[in-house]
């Protein structure tokens, strides 16, 4: 109570019953947001003092409000009145929304900042007409004459004043010495003053070395909301409600005890030590990735429409080691899968199971798998040499081809998205990259617990023609022309062994050789040249990006 507000010229102090974004700094940024409340009244109207922050009324959680001005449009006011506060109105009509739900959220996303005094709900369009309490206080009934008047006025100065003392000011308190330091009817000793002038300045160095905001989507805990199940999905004929708690078959009918959103309770309940679901669905989804197929090939649908998992023990074992061992440390249990004498098998077919398990549901050999698009992509760049690991930072923007048309077109990225790994670049649901969706990328429409794998022509004719693909052999070759101390069959060794991860076999020795002699030919070039012309190379190194053994694990 009592905090100094030393930002402006004259010392001033914040209100106790208000919320201000800038108590501490202008600088720094945020959102205030009230509960979820019921709309019952035509108008609401708010208090507020400052500049450039937004206040605005979200209706039944759209807060992407500014995309439906038609629905939405004056739902929203920027107070502009950074030295008094005034009522300000939503021009929206609240009163079509009554009985639906919506809160209040102020945006403090700039170098404003705002002071809230009051939110009312009103019947009216006019701001309300609340009496000041302190003239209140002062004109009494048994004021009779001017000195029972002055009196009066320094009573309410020694109460302003000791409240401040003891830490118990109001707001009308506030109002009152604030009044009184702007006028300059306060006297302030000098070394108090020189005393609050250094604290001035270590503020303003403090305020100007704050760094520039990066803005990211958060949720907040509200407070606790229970939604009806509409009939039918008639979002106009709600049923019974449906309490914030997780699946009743595993937690049964749990009430949340919590008055905030229940979130935390949620959390709590997926990963109990008495809950096997959370550690069988992540082991599980890990096994498909690693298998090409789960445990329970359906990966999401554990309930009585999924399918039955091929080892329930072995799940069960690994979904303990997952959360008791590992502390749910998905590395580590890649790390146990991936060395155990299963995932090391060979993928050649045994015909002695051929006919009692030809799905290879037992894992009596492993699966052959195709990668996924972006470990294509990223594997392509690992060869050239132009892969960038480095970790974060911005997404970079997929490169657009003139075909990429349409609504909402962003700006288009360099060929080799700077050479950042895949999963760094922007993922647009109208602007996706054909060589990702090739490759069976899903749309970003919702989550996927299984991708589509596939082998169609288009994959072919991707990683023939593409020029992200015929860029990088470019570059493979000219990183493998640097070495000019190797033999035709070393070069070609060092890129098998790059691009299928083995040494090269006396076959493929002898197809790479004849292949370069064909193109030799086919390019005019002496032999003399034939460790250092970058086509011919190039054009190797396109051929093995296009065998299956590149795409392909076995």
């Amino acid at each position: 109570s009592g905090t100094l507000d030393l930002r402006g010229d004259v010392i001033q102090l914040f209100k106790t019953g208000s919320i201000h974004s800038g108590q501490l700094s202008n600088k720094l940024q945020g959102s205030f947001r009230s509960p979820t409340f019921e709309l019952n009244h035509n108008a609401i109207q708010m208090k507020l003092r400052g500049n450039g922050v937004e206040s605005r009324l979200i209706i039944d959680g759209f807060f992407m409000y500014r995309f439906n001005g038609l629905l939405f449009r004056g739902f929203s006011t920027t107070a502009n009145s950074p030295d008094t506060s005034r009522w300000h109105r939503l021009q929206g009509d609240v009163s079509r929304y009554q009985g639906h739900t919506g809160y209040v959220e102020f945006l403090d996303q700039g170098n404003g900042s705002i002071c809230i005094d009051d939110i009312r709900f009103t019947n009216d369009g006019s701001p309300p007409e609340i009496p000041s309490p302190l003239l209140q206080n002062l004109i009494t009934p048994d004021l009779d004459n001017h000195e029972a008047f002055a009196l009066n006025y320094g009573q309410q100065w020694e109460t302003a004043l000791e409240n401040w003392r003891t830490a118990q000011l109001n707001d009308e308190d506030v109002d009152l010495i604030n009044w009184a330091f702007k006028h300059k009817l306060i006297d302030v000793p000098k070394d108090l003053l020189a005393h609050l002038s250094g604290q001035w300045q270590q503020f303003r160095k403090l305020d100007g070395e704050i760094p520039k905001h990066e803005h990211v989507l958060v949720m907040a805990d509200g407070n606790g909301e229970n939604e009806d199940i509409f009939v039918r999905g008639n979002h106009k004929v709600p049923g019974e409600t449906a309490p914030r708690q997780l699946l009743a078959a595993i937690v049964g009918e749990k009430i949340t005890q919590s008055s905030g959103s229940g979130r935390l309770e949620l959390a709590a309940d997926i990963t109990d030590a008495n809950n096997p679901l959370t550690s069988r669905v992540m082991v599980n989804r890990i096994w498909h990735h690693l298998f090409g197929r789960g445990i329970v090939a359906s990966t999401n649908n554990f309930g009585v429409l999924g399918q039955r998992p091929t080892h329930p023990k072995l799940l069960d074992h690994l979904a303990r080691r997952f959360s008791d061992e590992h502390q749910w440390s998905v590395k580590d249990m890649i790390k146990e899968i991936m060395l155990s004498s299963t995932y090391q098998l060979s993928s050649t077919p045994n015909p002695k199971y051929l006919d009692s398990d030809p799905n290879n549901f037992l894992l009596y050999r492993q699966n052959i798998r195709r990668l996924q698009a972006e470990a294509i992509r990223d594997n392509i760049m690992a060869i050239s040499g132009r892969l960038d690991k480095k970790m974060f930072g911005p997404s970079m923007p997929v490169y657009l081809t003139p075909f990429m048309s349409g609504r909402g077109r962003p700006q288009t990225g360099p060929l080799d998205g700077a050479g950042r790994r895949s999963i760094y670049i922007s993922v647009r649901r109208n602007f996706i990259s054909p060589m990702m969706l090739a490759f069976d990328t899903p749309a970003p429409f919702n989550s996927i617990g299984r991708r589509n794998v596939s082998n169609v022509p288009s994959q072919a004719l991707i990683l023939m023609n593409d020029p992200f693909v015929i860029e990088q052999s470019q570059v493979w070759a000219k990183r493998l022309s640097a070495n000019d101390k190797q033999t035709p069959a070393d070069r070609i060794d060092q890129m098998i062994r790059e691009a299928f991860g083995r040494p090269a076999t006396e076959t493929e020795l002898t197809d790479a050789d004849e292949f370069l002699d064909r193109q030799r030919e086919e390019y005019a070039i002496a032999q003399e040249n034939i460790m250092t012309d970058i086509r011919l190379w190039a054009d190797l190194g396109h051929v093995l990006i296009n065998s299956k053994s590149f795409i392909y694990i076995d």
